[in-house]
């Protein structure tokens, strides 16, 4: 039977999306249609993980373009033509789906009426949304429930009635469906804003139909300041003016009475509506917001006047493109500082106020234009002390605090910290994980969704800011950047360390490494990955250390039965982003194997490689799910596997899954491996390709390695690890009472 068409194909642009793109990808997969449907990622430039969790789903087609070429029209007209579905679903980063039946519903719209072209869908403010954001989507589109089908059928109303006009082009691509037929006759025009309502212009000028879909709703508002709600408001009026001629401000009496029209409405629905909490403050936030909208949709009409220096604090497009984003001008800033201030006089008094106002200036004393985000990028190094210092009061034996950094989905480091936070559950503790910095999950809330749903389920709180972390009787610190955060921190009784690699190794000699070397002397307990780590930081640091060692998820890795073939199959964890997993060591190795050995086939796993130039036949398969690796393991006769560092928990779950080894002599890799389990051999290309070569030819040595694999990894399990864990945390206890 042939497979069905793809009915339809959902589009969504990336950059750098943020913790919503988790949630709408989630949504999208989710969807339950009576037909196939496909998902694209265009993707712009993304350096937060974005790239890699997409790779994680084979069935999504991810497609990557420069960052300099993305505009909006344009971008969605290349991804369209990679689609292959008849219907074009267009949703954003931020625009969560609100059922599992959006897609159907949207569609479904879409075909039962041959004129429409195309579709837009509800949108529903989030739960935390700005009340008056809230209150003007619902208001928005709620109009266009009562005529939900719209086309040209007034010429005359259409060309002198603007809002009647505009009433017919609206249309959000941040939820849409096109219908590809008609998009082939008109594309989206090629420009930087307001793409969607030309289009929506374009069609019904055509003399097709425009639908609004209620059913097909998606959760999506934006909380914007001062400054973003200007900087927005200009470019929307900008764009109004030069493709529509629309004039948002058109008169000096619009400019002074509308802020004061609009905040008037504002307090009105303030006055009744008693869900809202925080009157008072949305009460003087509210003049300053429509103060901004005005201003910008003011400047936006004059753009042509204003000298492109202002041009770039005034668009946000344009300090998007000029990579200045984060940038900001005092005299638009002067508003929020002034908010900023009274706020803060009001919590701490005008005695504390002073202090924080002296500390800021002596800060930026010293300032220099190059150095202006190493504050940032370094602010975990505050050696200020936080927490309440500890008095006599009890506390819970086992209860911990523990530090991570910020995380995303796949990250190995986090997988481990989240499997023992687990494992100690279980044993009774309770425990609080604190995010260091600011995150960029929209709330701790949101933060354990992720690590319930890609990770372990976990009974533990999770808060984001040091300030938060509770008292406990233990603090554990993680990666080398906690270590400072816990070194500060008054409210535990023993500071413990749980070291997975020897992170200086991570950066060459410079700033990071030396201090992430410090981190060790700092006088913690460690609890270290392996007994490899715990050797050389007692023998470097004295730090007192206690191994712990590794096994495998029994549930993901498992044997299961080779599929015959003819062919000689080599796995080969393949990272070029990770250097210590020496990727140009294994693709040296190989091109030798393939070369003695030309009918091999290779297999390449772990990152997407295309960009590289392999001198040989290989299959890639990029970031592949868990659920899915022990497929190819199983089915591949020998793995290289090199670690630079200490080992990762890919050779145990490698000889899990019937699959021979080798790696590479060196301390690090022989607290775990050894002749017995593995191939060890010089880290150099010649001697990892012959042991390749060797091990493939000799069937014998390959089985009983397999065997000996297989025994080794089963004698392993993560239960006994946590029970090591405890028992170190209990003699840390005792020995310091």
């Amino acid at each position: 039977m042939a497979s069905q068409k793809i009915k339809a194909t959902v589009i969504i642009p990336t950059k750098n999306p943020g913790a919503f793109f988790f949630q709408v990808l989630d949504a999208v997969r989710s969807q339950k249609t009576p037909w196939p449907y496909e998902i694209l990622v265009i993707d712009s430039g993304s350096t937060d993980g974005t790239i890699d969790y997409c790779h994680q789903f084979p069935e999504i087609i991810l497609h990557c373009i420069p960052p300099q070429t993305f505009q909006h029209g344009r971008t969605r007209n290349e991804a369209i033509r990679l689609a292959n579905g008849e219907f074009l679903v267009m949703i954003t980063h931020d625009a969560i789906p609100a059922s599992d039946d959006w897609l159907f519903q949207l569609v479904n719209y879409t075909e039962s009426n041959p004129e429409i072209a195309g579709t837009f869908g509800r949108h529903i403010a989030h739960k935390h949304a700005n009340p008056f954001v809230s209150d003007s989507i619902e208001k928005h589109f709620e109009q266009f429930k009562t005529v939900p089908v719209v086309s040209l059928d007034d010429k005359t109303r259409y060309d002198s009635d603007e809002a009647y006009r505009q009433f017919l082009h609206f249309f959000s691509d941040n939820n849409a469906c096109l219908r590809r037929t008609v998009w082939e006759k008109i594309p989206y025009p090629e420009v930087n804003f307001a793409e969607d309502q030309l289009w929506a212009k374009a069609i019904i000028e055509a003399g097709y139909a425009k639908g609004y879909c209620y059913d097909a709703a998606v959760y999506h508002s934006h909380n914007m300041g001062f400054v973003e709600t200007l900087q927005r408001s200009f470019d929307e009026s900008v764009a109004f003016k030069q493709y529509f001629g629309y004039n948002l401000c058109p008169s000096f009496k619009n400019f002074f009475l509308a802020p004061f029209i609009l905040t008037q409405q504002n307090w009105n629905f303030l006055k009744h509506n008693d869900h809202v909490s925080s009157k008072l403050k949305w009460q003087l936030v509210s003049p300053l917001l429509n103060i901004a909208r005005i201003l910008g949709h003011s400047l936006g009409q004059y753009r042509d006047r204003i000298p492109s220096t202002l041009h770039v604090y005034l668009s946000r497009d344009a300090r998007v493109k000029s990579g200045r984003l984060k940038r900001r001008n005092l005299i638009i800033r002067l508003p929020v500082l002034f908010y900023r201030v009274a706020r803060k006089w009001q919590e701490v008094g005008t005695l504390q106020l002073i202090r924080v106002i002296m500390k800021r200036l002596k800060r930026r004393s010293f300032h220099v234009p190059f150095m202006r985000n190493l504050t940032d990028q370094f602010s975990f190094l505050d050696s200020t002390t936080f927490g309440a210092p500890l008095g006599g009061q009890p506390l819970d034996p086992k209860s911990i605090t523990w530090f991570i950094p910020d995380f995303n989905i796949g990250s190995g480091g986090h997988l481990n910290i989240f499997r023992f936070i687990q494992m100690l559950e279980k044993k009774g503790y309770t425990q609080t994980i604190t995010i260091i910095e600011s995150s960029h999950f929209p709330s701790a809330k949101a933060a354990k969704e992720c690590i319930n749903k890609h990770f372990f389920r976990l009974k533990s709180n999770v808060v984001i800011g040091r300030d938060l972390a509770p008292p406990s009787m233990y603090g554990m610190a993680t990666g080398w950047q906690t270590a400072f955060a816990l070194k500060g921190f008054q409210s535990v009784v023993h500071k413990c360390y749980f070291v997975q690699d020897y992170e200086p190794s991570f950066y060459p000699m410079g700033s990071e490494a030396i201090l992430a070397e410090e981190t060790y002397r700092f006088g913690f307990h460690g609890i270290t990955a392996g007994s490899w780590l715990s050797t050389i930081l007692n023998q470097q640091f004295g730090m007192t250390c206690y191994p712990v060692g590794f096994s495998f998820d029994k549930q993901h890795y498992f044997t299961q039965e080779k599929t015959a073939s003819h062919k000689r199959k080599i796995f080969f964890y393949a990272r070029p982003v990770t250097p210590r997993r020496g990727f140009e060591l294994g693709i040296l190795a190989l091109d030798h194997v393939m070369k003695e050995m030309p009918e091999t086939e290779v297999h390449l796993a772990g990152w997407n490689i295309h960009a590289h130039h392999i001198p040989f036949p290989f299959i890639s398969h990029g970031v592949m799910p868990i659920a899915k690796l022990h497929e190819l393991y199983n089915q591949c006769d020998v793995a290289l596997v090199l670690s630079l560092t200490n080992l990762s928990l890919l050779p145990l779950e490698l000889m899990a899954c019937n699959c021979p080894i080798v790696s590479n002599h060196g301390p690090h890799a022989e607290w775990l491996l050894n002749d017995s389990n593995a191939v060890l051999t010089s880290p150099t290309p010649d001697a990892l390709a012959q042991a390749l070569i060797s091990l493939l030819k000799d069937e014998d040595k390959r089985k009983k390695l397999i065997a000996a694999g297989l025994a080794f990894a089963h004698s392993t399990s993560w239960e006994a690890e946590a029970d090591k864990m405890i028992h170190y945390l209990e003699a840390i206890h005792a020995s310091n009472r």
